[in-house]
C-alpha cells in the first residue's frame, strides 16, 4: 500500500528493502515476545503460592482499566499515523507531523481519564474490594503515573511506527518486561517478609503497582533516550509545532489523516465493546476470587497457545498473505485475478498439513491435559501448602483445557481467512463479529448468573464463541477454495478424523482403569506420561503419509525468498 512506502533505510523509496526490514522486525518482535512470555512465566512460579484469588483479581481488573484507557487514548492515532502524507524531500518536516499527531495522544486522554475514572469510583466492586485494603492510595498513584508516562511516550512510538522500525520497539519492550518481572518478584518475596494476612493483601497488590510502574518507566526511559540520541541536531521538537502546508497556510494536524483518525476513534468504541465486552460483564458477574482463578487458568492454559500456537498463527499470516499477493499485484482490485493452480493447491496443502497438526496436538492436549493438568497446576501453584488449595481452581482446570483446543483452531483460521480476505468480506465478517458478541453477552449472563454455573458457564460461553467463528472462518475459507475448483468436503474430513478419535478414546478408557479419571500422585503421572508417549506414537503411524515430507517442499519454497 501507498502509504507505508516510508523506507527506514537511508535511501529514499525503497520498497523491498522495506519490506524486508519489517519482516526481519517483525520476527525479532516474536521472539522477544515469546522469551518475555517464558520469563514472565518463570518468574511468576516463584510468587504464586503466596498469592490469592482476590489479588490476581484486583490487579487484573486494575491493568484492564489501565489499558482501556491507554488504547482509546492511542489507537485510533497509531493506525492513522501511517497515513500521513510523506514527503521524501523534507523528512524533518514529515516527522514533525507524526510527532504532533502523537501530542495528540497525550490530550486525548483527559477527558477519557476523567469518564473511566468516575464511572470506576461510583460503579465498580472492584474498586470497593480495593478501598477497604490498606495501602491503596499508593496503589492509585502509581496506576495514574503509569498511564501518563505511557502516554508521554506515544509521540516517539509514533515516529519509530511510521519509519517501520519495529527493532527498537522489540528491545525496548523486551527490557521494560524484564524490569517488571524482577520488581514484581522483589517486591512480593520482601512483603512476605514483613507482612501477613489483610496488610499483605494490600502490600501485594501495591506491589504489582509498583511492577507495571516500573515497566512504563523504563519503556520511558529508553524511548526518550533513543529520541534524544537519534534526533538532537535535527528540527524535530517532542511538542506540538505550528507547520505551514504548500499554501502556506499553518495547521497543527493534517486535515486528511484528521479525519482518518476520528473515523478510527468511533471504530475503537466498538471494538473495545467487542474485544473487552465480556471482561466487564465477567467483572460484574463474578467474584473477585472467581475472577482471579480464571485470570491463573487462563495463564497456564495458555502458555502452550501462546508459545506454540502464536508463532505458527504469525508465520501463516505472513505466508498466506506473500503467497496469495505475489501475482495480485493491483491492490485497488475487490477481487483477485484468479490463483495460479500451483500457487492455490500449495496453500490449500499447507492448510491441510496445519489442520492435521492442529488435530492430532488437540487429541494429544485433551488426553494428557484433562488427565494430569491439575496434579500439574497443582505441583507448580505449590502443592498443598499453598493458597489455593481451598479453592475449585484444581476441579475447573480441567474444563479449561477442553477449551484449548477451540482456541488454537480459532487462531489459525483467523489468520488464513484474514490474509485471503477482501475488504467486503472483512466488513461482513465484523458485522457477523457484532451478532456473536452480542449472543456472547446474553449466554454469559443466562449461564454465570441464571443457571449459576459460575466458571464452567464462562469456559462454555467461550466455547460457543470460538465454535462459532471457526464455523464462519471455515465457511469462506472453503467457498474461496471451491471458486479456484478444490473441493473441501466435510464428510472426508470426518472420515479423516474418526480412525485418530477411536485410537485416543480406546487408549483413554485403557488409562481409566489403571489410573482413574485424574492423576493425583506422582506415580500415576508418568504412567499417563507413558499412555500420552504411546498415543503420540500410534498417532505418528497413522500419518505416516503426512510426515513423510513434512514441509519439505514447502519449506524450501520459504527459504528461497528469505535469501535474497
Amino acid at each position: 500500500s501507498a502509504h507505508m512506502s516510508v523506507s527506514s533505510s537511508k535511501q529514499p523509496g525503497n520498497d523491498a528493502n522495506d519490506a524486508n526490514l519489517s519482516v526481519k522486525g517483525v520476527s525479532h518482535l516474536i521472539i522477544v515476545q515469546i522469551i518475555a512470555k517464558l520469563l514472565t512465566f518463570v518468574l511468576n512460579q516463584l510468587i504464586i503460592r503466596y498469592l490469592s484469588p482476590s489479588i490476581i483479581g484486583v490487579t487484573t481488573y486494575l491493568e484492564f482499566i489501565c489499558s482501556t484507557i491507554l488504547f482509546f487514548s492511542r489507537e485510533s492515532i497509531r493506525l492513522s499515523v501511517q497515513r500521513v502524507r510523506n514527503n521524501l524531500d523534507n523528512k524533518d518536516y514529515v516527522a514533525q507531523k507524526v510527532v504532533n499527531f502523537g501530542i495528540l495522544a497525550i490530550a486525548f486522554a483527559f477527558p477519557i481519564f476523567m469518564v473511566i475514572g468516575y464511572w470506576q469510583l461510583n460503579y465498580s466492586l472492584v474498586m470497593d474490594k480495593l478501598f477497604v485494603s490498606p495501602f491503596y492510595k499508593p496503589v492509585i498513584v502509581l496506576f495514574v503515573a503509569l498511564v501518563i508516562l505511557e502516554l508521554l511516550v506515544e509521540p516517539i512510538y509514533c515516529l519509530y511506527q511510521f519509519q517501520l522500525d519495529f527493532g527498537k520497539r522489540s528491545k525496548f519492550e523486551g527490557s521494560a518486561i524484564f524490569v517488571k518481572c524482577i520488581v514484581s518478584v522483589l517486591s512480593i518475596l520482601l512483603a512476605r517478609q514483613y507482612f501477613v494476612d489483610q496488610k499483605f493483601e494490600g502490600v501485594a497488590i501495591c506491589a504489582f503497582a509498583l511492577a507495571q510502574f516500573s515497566y512504563s518507566l523504563t519503556l520511558f526511559a529508553c524511548y526518550l533516550m533513543s529520541f534524544r540520541f537519534e534526533f538532537h541536531d535535527n528540527k524535530i521538537n517532542y511538542n506540538l509545532v505550528k507547520l505551514k502546508d504548500e499554501n502556506a497556510r499553518e495547521f497543527y494536524f493534517e486535515q486528511d489523516t484528521l479525519t482518518i483518525v476520528k473515523g478510527f476513534f468511533v471504530q475503537m468504541i466498538f471494538k473495545q465493546f467487542l474485544t473487552e465486552g465480556d471482561k466487564l460483564l465477567i467483572s460484574h458477574l463474578c467474584t473477585i476470587e472467581e475472577q482471579g482463578m480464571y485470570a491463573v487458568m487462563a495463564n497456564y492454559g495458555s502458555i502452550i497457545a501462546r508459545l506454540l500456537f502464536q508463532p505458527l498463527e504469525e508465520s501463516t499470516r505472513l505466508m498466506f498473505t506473500k503467497l496469495l499477493n505475489e501475482n495480485t499485484r493491483s491492490q485497488g482490485d475487490e477481487k483477485p485475478q484468479k490463483l495460479e493452480s500451483h500457487k492455490c493447491m500449495q496453500t490449500f496443502n499447507y492448510l491441510k498439513l496445519i489442520s492435521i497438526f492442529y488435530f492430532n496436538l488437540s487429541l494429544i492436549i485433551l488426553f494428557a491435559g484433562v488427565t494430569s493438568g491439575p496434579y500439574l497446576l497443582k505441583l507448580l501453584m505449590g502443592g498443598r501448602a499453598s493458597n489455593w488449595e481451598s479453592t475449585d481452581i484444581f476441579k475447573l482446570f480441567p474444563r479449561y483445557v477442553v477449551y484449548l483446543p477451540f482456541l488454537a483452531f480459532n487462531g489459525i483460521l483467523e489468520a488464513l481467512f484474514s490474509s485471503m480476505a477482501t475488504n467486503s468480506d472483512l466488513k461482513n465478517f465484523s458485522k457477523f463479529m457484532t451478532l456473536i458478541t452480542i449472543l456472547v453477552l446474553i449466554f454469559l449472563y443466562l449461564l454465570i448468573d441464571v443457571l449459576n454455573l459460575r466458571i464452567s458457564g464462562l469456559i462454555l460461553a467461550n466455547v460457543f464463541n470460538m465454535s462459532s467463528r471457526i464455523g464462519y472462518c471455515y465457511f469462506k475459507i472453503s467457498k474461496f477454495y471451491s471458486k479456484e475448483n478444490v473441493k473441501v468436503s466435510f464428510v472426508d474430513i470426518v472420515r479423516y478424523s474418526c480412525p485418530s478419535i477411536l485410537i485416543t478414546s480406546i487408549i483413554w478408557i485403557i488409562q481409566l482403569f489403571i489410573i482413574g479419571k485424574n492423576t493425583t500422585n506422582f506415580v500415576q503421572l508418568i504412567l499417563n506420561a507413558c499412555f500420552s508417549f504411546v498415543l503420540v506414537i500410534i498417532l505418528m503411524v497413522m500419518e505416516r503419509k503426512n510426515l513423510k515430507k513434512p514441509f519439505e517442499k514447502v519449506t524450501n519454497k520459504f527459504m528461497k525468498p528469505k535469501l535474497d
